[in-house]
């Protein structure tokens, strides 16, 4: 299971079996959005030193294989949900590529960071769009939901040593503090499997990293 989580021909391989289940027109609206993700993010790393696409294409594949929503366009925003925040487009280029229900989808989970941020900033600033949040749509709560599960599974994958290692603390207090209300909300699934995740990666994470 942990080879699969990290292993791109895997998620690839899992993603192409599951756009069997689409019509045709589905079909290429999905892989447009994947084609799309895969340019947005090209170079781009994960914290794990994984290409960032594998993180979209774990959640596609969360949404379709483990949720059964075969909607394409919850697939499509969930394929781009980061394409605004870290790419070049903005919201109407998806509009005009796609559709308004997943622009407005990707656009309710983007959250533009103001230039030279500092983590104390970040702090606030997410602290702000997860309350936001929570006011929001079930749509959104969604698949930010799968997000941040995969957020909080990927942790384990970060190497002793990474920058980011120094974000655990403000991580935690996050997935604590907000990541079972989302769960929560968005799809008793999701919850089931972020309470079940949250201790269990903290405590995985405390003890490789050495951290109290």
């Amino acid at each position: 299971m942990r080879k699969r989580f990290a292993n791109l021909k895997y998620q690839e391989k899992v993603f192409l079996k599951l756009l069997k289940k689409f019509t045709a027109p589905d079909k290429r609206q999905i892989v447009k959005a994947w084609e799309m993700a895969k340019t947005e993010h090209l170079h781009q790393k994960r914290s794990s030193g994984l290409p960032y696409i594998i993180h979209p294409l774990r959640m596609s594949n969360y949404l379709v294989k483990k949720l059964k929503i075969l909607d394409a366009d919850f697939v499509a925003a969930t394929l781009l949900h980061d394409t605004v925040e870290d790419g070049t487009i903005n919201v109407q280029k998806i509009t005009e590529e796609f559709n308004q229900t997943v622009a407005s989808l990707v656009n309710g989970l983007t959250r533009p960071a103001p230039p030279q941020e500092t983590e104390a900033q970040k702090r606030i600033n997410k602290v702000k769009k997860f309350q936001e949040l929570l006011q929001n749509g079930q749509d959104v709560l969604l698949i930010k939901a799968i997000d941040l599960l995969d957020n909080l599974t990927s942790w384990q994958y970060i190497a002793p040593g990474h920058p980011d290692v120094q974000k655990f603390p403000r991580w935690f207090a996050e997935a604590r503090e907000y990541y079972l209300q989302i769960a929560q909300k968005a799809h008793p699934q999701i919850y089931r499997d972020m309470q079940r995740a949250v201790p269990k990666t903290i405590k995985k994470i405390q003890r490789i990293h050495h951290l109290i």
